[in-house]
This record gives C-alpha cells, sequence and structure tokens, in this order.
C-alpha cells in the first residue's frame, strides 16, 4: 500500500513537473514570438520612416499630396516631434554603414566618450555652427525661398517641386572644396532630400528646420566620437 501510495504521488508530482515545464516553455514561447514581433515592427517602422525621406518617394506626387493631407491638421510641437524623427533617422541610417565598418576592421581600437575642457569647448561650437546656425540660414535659404518659388510654378507637380529644389541644394555642396567628398555628399542629399519632403509636406518651414538641426548635430557628436576613438 505505501508503495502504491507513493508511486502515485511520484508519478502525479512527475505530471505536475512535467506540465508546469510546458507553461513555462509556452510562456518562452510567447515572448519569445512577442520579442521578434516588436524587433520586425521596429525595423519596419524604421524602414518606412527612411523611404519617406527618399527620392524615391519625392518623384511620387500621389504619395506627396496623401502625407500632405495627412499632416495638414499638425501642430508646432507634432512638427517638431517629425522633424527630430526624421532628422536622427538620417544620421543613424547613413552612419551606420560607415561606423560597423571602422569596428569591423579594427579602426576604433577604444570607444572613447571622455572629453576634456578644449575638446568640450570645440565641439559645442561645432555643434552651435553646423546644428544651430548652419541649418537656420540653409532653410531659410533653400526652403523659404528657392523651394517656393519652385511650388508657386503651377505647371510643376509635387514632385517635380520637391526634386527640383533637391537638386539645387545638392548641387551647393559640389562647391565646398572637398573634391570626391563634395560629390559623395550631394549624391546622397539628392538620393534623401528629407527637407524638402517636410517643406512641402508639412507646408511649414518648422519640421525641416529641426530635421536639418538634428541630423547635423547627432553627426557632429558621432563624428567626434569616431575621431577621438579611431585608430586609424
Amino acid at each position: 500500500m505505501n508503495i502504491c501510495t507513493s508511486s502515485y504521488f511520484n508519478i502525479n508530482n512527475g505530471c505536475e513537473n512535467l506540465l508546469n515545464f510546458q507553461k513555462v516553455l509556452n510562456l518562452g514561447s510567447y515572448s519569445l514570438h512577442k520579442v521578434i514581433s516588436l524587433f520586425k515592427n521596429c525595423i519596419d517602422s524604421i524602414k518606412n520612416i527612411i523611404y519617406k525621406q527618399s527620392v524615391f518617394f519625392a518623384a511620387n506626387s500621389e504619395a506627396i499630396l496623401k502625407e500632405q493631407n495627412k499632416y495638414k491638421d499638425l501642430s508646432w510641437l507634432g512638427k517638431v516631434k517629425v522633424g527630430s524623427i526624421y532628422g536622427v533617422s538620417r544620421a543613424v541610417a547613413i552612419l551606420f554603414i560607415p561606423i560597423v565598418i571602422l569596428f569591423s576592421v579594427g579602426g576604433v581600437s577604444n570607444f572613447n566618450t571622455k572629453f576634456n575642457r578644449n575638446e568640450l569647448i570645440k565641439l559645442i561650437q561645432e555643434i552651435i555652427l553646423c546644428g544651430v546656425v548652419c541649418p537656420i540660414i540653409e532653410e531659410l535659404l533653400f526652403r523659404g525661398i528657392i523651394q517656393r518659388i519652385f511650388q508657386s510654378i503651377p505647371f510643376l507637380s509635387p514632385a517635380k517641386q520637391v526634386i527640383a529644389s533637391s537638386f539645387i541644394f545638392s548641387a551647393m555642396h559640389l562647391t565646398n572644396g572637398r573634391g570626391i567628398g563634395s560629390v559623395v555628399q550631394a549624391f546622397r542629399i539628392f538620393l534623401f532630400p528629407s527637407h524638402d519632403i517636410l517643406y512641402k509636406t508639412t507646408s511649414s518651414i518648422t519640421a525641416p528646420m529641426i530635421c536639418h538641426m538634428s541630423y547635423n548635430t547627432v553627426c557632429v557628436i558621432f563624428i567626434n566620437l569616431i575621431k577621438k576613438s579611431s585608430a586609424l
């Protein structure tokens, strides 16, 4: 009797342990599925944001008008948010490949985030100049004047207005005297006319100006960090 009772309890405990183990597996599977799903959604969102800043999106007048209708009631803070998201995502997308290459070939031996007083002052000066002053001047000129002129021409479609403005803006960067670097920069700007698209879709200079500021600021910070840590 004792043997039978003991065997019964052992079997019962074993079944409970199996059931608990199965619950853990199911919970783990469910959690993993949620993580994968969340990751895929994040990737899709990033891809969508990058696409909406590309020349391929700019070439689609229907898509531009649809986005313009979406943003027609956007508040000033909403435009600031959209501009920040576009600027930071663009900077990360453009800097991602060079940074990965530098790390993979040993170009960055020891990632250093510490700045001494002089380096910090220089970094702040670069952020003020490249991340604030230049974007304000360029946006007032290229979006506030040049793109507005293109948008006043009745026979130009929304796509042609954006691409024409982007072409002028990218061509201007060929004159900065950096040789092949100027060509690469101009091509990149033409490939991602974020500011021109935002100006057209939000009907405001706020979003492209914030986008320009956040993009330049992120680039300045990352480039300075890489320079400090570079072994090349």
